[in-house]
C-alpha cells in the first residue's frame, strides 16, 4: 500500500509539472480532429515499473484531434541518499497514443500534462459507474462482495441493453509473466484458513481492475487502473487485440466462478487467495492452449 500511495504521488506531480502557474499558457493552434473514424487498433501492454509490479499509474488524456494517450511510469529506480542511507525513488515517464500509435518520451510527458491538466479523463475513484455507450447500452463494474484485499479476481464486469437488461457478466484476467509473491491478506474471511500456515500468496493471474472510456463508434477503451494495459472492445466485449487469450482472458462470470468452486472441492482443499488464484490460472491457461478466441 505504501508503494501504491508514493505512485499515485509521483503522478499528481507529473500532472502538475512540480510547479505553481504563473499566469495562463499561451493558447495553441486550433487542431483538426481525426478520430473518428478510428483506425484498426485495438490494445497495447505496457512494461512493469518494477521487477515485481505491473502498476504502471496509467493516466489518460483526450487530446484535441480526439486521439487518446496513456501517460505511465515506465520505470522505476531506487537510488541511494547521499548519506549512504536507502532509498530515493525515481520516477522515469513515457506515454502511448493509442490510435496514432505515437510513444513519448518523459519531457514530452512533463510538458503536455502541465499544459493540458484540464484534458485527463477523470476516474472518479470510490464512485460506482455505469459507463454509457453510444446505443444506450452500459457497463457496470461490480464485485461478489470481495474482502479488502486487492488482487481484484472479485471484479468483473456487466453489461446492460438499453432497457437495463443483463446480457453479459465477465471477469478480465492477466497472465502474469512471472509469479509474484504478497503477503497474505487480512482481515479476509476467506484466508483464516491461512492463518499460521502460510505468509505469502503465490499470484500468477491477477484480475484487471478496470476503467472504461466510451468513444463515439460504439467501442470502448478499457485500461487496468493497478497494472499495465489498455485495450479497446465492442459492446460485446470483443477485440481484435493480440493480447487476448495470450495476456489478457476475457472469460465468463459464472462459467469461471463454477470452475473454481469444482476445481477446490474436487481437490479437498480450502477457499482462500491461494486456491482461488491457482484455480483462476488453471482456467486461463486452459483457455490459452485451447487458443480459444
Amino acid at each position: 500500500m505504501r508503494m501504491r500511495l508514493l505512485i499515485l504521488a509521483g503522478l499528481c506531480l507529473m500532472a502538475t509539472g512540480g510547479v505553481a502557474w504563473a499566469g495562463e499558457t499561451a493558447k495553441e493552434p486550433a487542431v483538426t480532429k481525426k478520430y473518428p473514424p478510428y483506425p484498426e487498433v485495438w490494445g497495447y501492454e505496457l512494461p512493469w515499473p518494477e521487477k515485481n509490479s505491473r502498476h504502471s499509474g496509467i493516466m489518460i488524456f483526450k487530446k484535441d484531434d480526439g486521439d487518446y494517450v496513456a501517460m505511465y511510469i515506465e520505470r522505476i529506480r531506487k537510488q541511494r541518499r547521499k548519506n549512504g542511507s536507502c532509498c530515493d525513488l525515481k520516477y522515469e515517464h513515457a506515454g502511448q497514443s493509442f490510435f496514432s500509435g505515437k510513444k513519448w518520451d518523459g519531457k514530452e510527458v512533463g510538458d503536455f500534462t502541465e499544459q493540458h491538466r484540464e484534458d485527463r479523463v477523470p476516474q472518479e475513484f470510490g464512485k460506482p459507474h455505469p459507463w454509457i455507450l453510444t446505443d444506450g447500452s452500459e457497463v457496470q463494474e461490480a464485485t461478489k462482495g470481495a474482502s479488502r484485499c486487492l488482487n481484484y479476481l472479485d471484479w468483473y464486469l456487466r453489461l446492460l441493453d438499453p432497457d437495463k437488461k443483463v446480457i453479459v457478466e465477465k471477469h478480465l484476467i492477466y497472465l502474469l509473466e512471472r509469479p509474484i509473491k504478497e503477503p497474505v491478506c487480512y482481515p479476509s474471511e476467506r484466508n483464516e484458513n491461512l492463518i499460521g500456515k502460510q505468509k505469502a500468496v503465490t499470484m500468477r493471474v491477477q484480475g484487471v481492475y478496470p476503467y472504461i472510456i466510451p468513444l463515439e463508434d460504439g467501442t470502448f477503451l478499457l485500461y487496468d487502473q493497478y497494472g499495465n494495459i489498455i485495450m479497446r472492445f465492442d459492446r460485446k466485449f470483443n477485440t481484435k487485440s493480440e493480447l487476448l487469450n495470450r495476456k489478457v482472458f476475457v472469460v465468463d462470470r459464472q462459467a469461471l466462478e463454477t470452475f473454481v468452486l469444482e476445481r477446490v472441492k474436487q481437490r479437498n482443499q480450502d477457499y482462500n487467495d491461494q486456491t482461488l488464484n491457482d484455480a483462476v490460472y488453471e482456467y486461463v491457461t486452459n483457455l490459452n492452449k485451447a487458443g480459444a478466441k
